[in-house]
């Protein structure tokens, strides 16, 4: 079966390389050989550069980015040291947060998560690179008959970061700053519905398939030892894979995105074929844009288009279950954070935003 697959990729090696002139990287799982999708693509300064599409492609990368550390949801994350047509990632395996469960106010769930973002943005040679940690809540009701409204969106508690400007060969950093970048903190959502495993999916221990959508695949489905993941394609659905949302247009802050994908693990339960919100080990999401807007470009300084990229892990740290009282008081109050917690099962930092930490004391 690898052998085949094998023969598929380079095929489809081959069928790149005759369309185009352009270099193409291919990652696939190491395990199976299929690719890996929507996985994220730094360079050696900790600059975001690309995720990889449908088929686990991603384009050409400068040779000055290199090395390349890729990381995606599932899989340990890998170093390219050079160009390469085909490089393959290694699975890893996630834990559960500490759950706090008490059975007479076993009606709203509220999450503590631990989050990294990372944010880039290019306008011809300059470069600005933001890297962000957060600690953040969410709220969810245990099923439909608690009244109370669910907090779906991560509810910032805690915050900092540090940023890198390279302009007009000036190499800068800074920390704490505010900055025009796109933060996926501000739309990213996990709606908390029970997902159930397809009867051919539950039947089996290792699973992959995806569900169509109209300009792409709309849904990846994996399944291992492992864990259970789903990885959704926002854009799939919409016309030649692209969207600008006409509100973004109105504000003259007009963004074209071309990727906008986000992925979610559970950690699997070998007694059940369902998988809630509180098995969620990590979710992820991932988006590339051009902003063209009036705005944006007033924002940067700019008369050019804004290359965007980004990219956000969200990590659970600490479930506990509350009353609808206790909730209603919590939201209306953050809870007092003064440190970080750094999940157990958080990814690697990537060697470039290592450096530009260490360069800033961190």
């Amino acid at each position: 079966m690898k052998t085949i697959k094998s023969i598929i990729v380079a095929v489809a090696l081959c069928a790149l390389s005759a369309g185009s002139a352009e270099a193409r990287t291919v990652v696939i799982d190491a395990g199976d050989g299929e690719p890996v999708v929507s996985a994220s693509v730094f360079g050696s300064n900790g600059a975001m550069l690309a995720l990889t599409d449908g088929d686990g492609v991603f384009g050409e990368v400068d040779a000055r980015h290199y090395p390349l550390t890729i990381k995606s949801l599932g899989y340990e994350p890998l170093t390219v040291a050079e160009p390469a047509t085909e490089v393959s990632m290694q699975a890893r395996a996630y834990e559960l947060p500490e759950v706090v469960y008490n059975p007479k106010n076993h009606e709203v769930m509220h999450i503590i998560c631990y989050s990294r973002e990372y944010m880039s943005a290019y306008i011809g040679s300059d470069t600005s690179i933001v890297y962000a940690e957060h600690m953040a809540d969410l709220f969810f009701p245990v099923n439909d008959k608690v009244k109370f409204k669910a907090e779906r969106t991560p509810r910032e508690l805690l915050t900092r970061n540090v940023a890198r400007y390279v302009s007009d060969g000036v190499d800068s950093v800074a920390t704490d700053v505010e900055h025009d970048l796109f933060p996926m903190m501000m739309v990213a959502s996990l709606h908390g519905k029970e997902f159930t495993e397809p009867e051919k999916m539950a039947s089996q221990k290792y699973y992959r398939d995806s569900i169509p959508g109209k300009s792409g695949i709309a849904m990846y489905l994996k399944k291992s030892p492992a864990e259970v993941a789903i990885t959704h394609d926002v854009l799939a659905e919409k016309a030649d894979h692209k969207w600008s949302p006409w509100v973004l247009k109105l504000l003259g802050m007009t963004m074209d995105f071309k990727e906008l994908r986000w992925q979610v693990a559970f950690v699997p339960n070998p007694e059940s074929t369902k998988h809630s919100i509180r098995e969620i080990s990590v979710a992820t999401f991932g988006m590339e844009a051009v902003g063209r807007g009036k705005m944006i470009k007033r924002c940067f300084s700019t008369k050019e288009y804004v290359d965007m990229r980004s990219y956000m892990e969200l990590y659970p740290v600490e479930i506990e279950y509350l009353s609808v009282e206790e909730a209603k008081e919590l939201k209306k109050h953050k809870p007092e954070i003064k440190e970080f917690t750094i999940a157990p099962q958080a990814m690697p930092i990537d060697e470039g935003t290592q450096r530009l930490l260490k360069a800033v004391g961190r």
